[in-house]
C-alpha cells in the first residue's frame, strides 16, 4: 500500500513538474521526456535483474539494499528546491497560460474529473496508451516465463531455451538498446511531432514481434536466426519513440489544462498501471495454450490496435 501511494504521490508531481519546466520549447520538452523514460525503463529492467540476484546473494536482507536506494531517491529530491523555481504568478503571460488556454477553471475534484474525461484529445489517445501498456504488461509477465528453462514447445525455439542468467543477459541488452533509442529519439522531436512520433514507433513495435515470431521458429542458431535479431534490434530502437512522444503529449495537452495538470500526468500512471495488468490477464490463456506464439498473437492484435487508434489522432499544429 505505501508503494502504490508513493508511486502514484510522486510520479504526476514530477511529470508536473518537468512539464511546467518545458514549457514553450518543445525540443527541450522532448529531450526532458526522453530522458524521463530512459530512467524509467533503465531502472524497471535492470531493477528485476537486479532483485533477482540480489535475493539470490543475500535472500532477505537484500530488502534493506532496496530501501537505501529509496533513502538515495529521497537524498536527491530533497536537493531540489521549488523555491528557486518562478511561480505562475511571477512569469509573464504566454498563449501557455493565459486565462484563455485553461479549459474551464474548475473548482473541485468532481468537476475536474469531468474536465478531463472529457477532452477530446485525451479520449482518442489514452485507448492507444493503454494498449501499448497492455503489451508491456503481457511481455514481462508472460514472455519471459515462456523462455524460461522447464517447458518445451515442439517447433517454437525460444520456448524454455535459456536460463535464468540467460534471460538476465537478454534483458539487460534489451534495456540497454531501448535506452539509446531514447536518447536518439530525444532529438527527433526537432524534425518529429509527439503524434507522428508514436505512429512510426508503432511500427517498430509489430516489427519486433515479427522479429521476435521468425525467431522463434528459426529451429536455432543459424543464419535465419541471427538476421531476426538483428531486425529485432532495429526495431527496438524504433518502437522506443513511442514512450517519450506519448508523455510529450501529455505534457502538450496539460498545458491547456493548466488548473488540472497534476491530473492529466497522473493518468500516465493510472494507465501503465491498469494496461499492464490488462496485458497480464488478456495473455495468460493464450501464453498457456501456444506458448511464445500464443504471446506474439496478442501482440499483434493490440499493436494494431493502438497503431489506428493514433492514425485517428490530429497531428500537431
Amino acid at each position: 500500500m505505501l508503494e502504490g501511494l508513493v508511486g502514484a504521490a510522486v510520479t504526476p508531481a514530477l511529470l508536473g513538474q518537468l512539464a511546467e519546466r518545458t514549457e514553450g520549447d518543445p525540443v527541450l520538452r522532448g529531450r526532458v521526456m526522453s530522458m524521463f523514460e530512459a530512467g524509467t525503463a533503465l531502472g524497471l529492467t535492470f531493477g528485476s535483474v537486479s532483485g533477482s540476484l540480489l535475493w539470490d546473494v543475500l535472500g532477505r536482507p537484500g530488502f534493506f539494499v532496496i530501501a537505501a536506494l529509496y533513502l538515495v531517491s529521497l537524498a536527491l529530491f530533497w536537493r531540489t528546491d521549488d523555491r528557486r523555481w518562478a511561480t505562475d504568478d511571477d512569469r509573464p503571460p504566454t498563449a501557455a497560460n493565459s486565462p484563455s488556454s485553461v479549459v474551464g477553471r474548475p473548482s473541485s475534484l468532481i468537476t475536474s474529473l469531468q474536465t478531463v474525461v472529457g477532452y477530446r484529445s485525451l479520449l482518442g489517445f489514452m485507448p492507444a496508451w493503454l494498449a501499448v501498456n497492455a503489451v508491456v504488461g503481457l511481455w514481462l509477465t508472460h514472455a519471459i516465463f515462456q523462455m524460461s528453462a522447464g517447458r518445451e514447445m515442439a517447433g517454437q525455439y525460444l520456448v524454455g531455451a535459456f536460463p535464468g542468467r540467460t534471460i538476465a543477459a537478454i534483458l539487460s541488452g534489451y534495456a540497454i538498446t531501448f535506452g539509446i533509442g531514447l536518447a536518439g529519439w530525444g532529438y527527433a522531436f526537432r524534425w518529429l511531432g509527439e503524434v507522428t512520433m508514436m505512429r512510426i514507433a508503432l511500427v517498430g513495435m509489430l516489427g519486433a514481434a515479427a522479429s521476435i515470431l521468425a525467431m522463434n521458429h528459426s529451429g536455432g542458431p543459424g543464419p535465419l536466426l541471427w538476421a531476426a535479431v538483428g531486425c529485432f534490434g532495429v526495431s527496438v530502437l524504433v518502437e522506443s519513440g513511442f514512450a517519450p512522444g506519448a508523455v510529450s503529449y501529455l505534457a502538450r495537452v496539460s498545458s491547456e489544462m493548466r488548473q488540472d495538470r497534476g491530473l492529466v500526468m497522473g493518468l500516465y500512471s493510472v494507465v501503465l498501471g491498469l494496461g499492464q495488468l490488462l496485458g497480464g490477464w488478456i495473455g495468460g490463456p493464450f501464453a498457456d495454450r501456444w506458448g511464445m506464439d500464443g504471446v506474439l498473437g496478442p501482440t499483434f492484435g493490440l499493436g494494431l490496435l493502438a497503431l489506428w487508434l493514433t492514425l485517428r489522432l490530429k497531428r500537431e499544429s
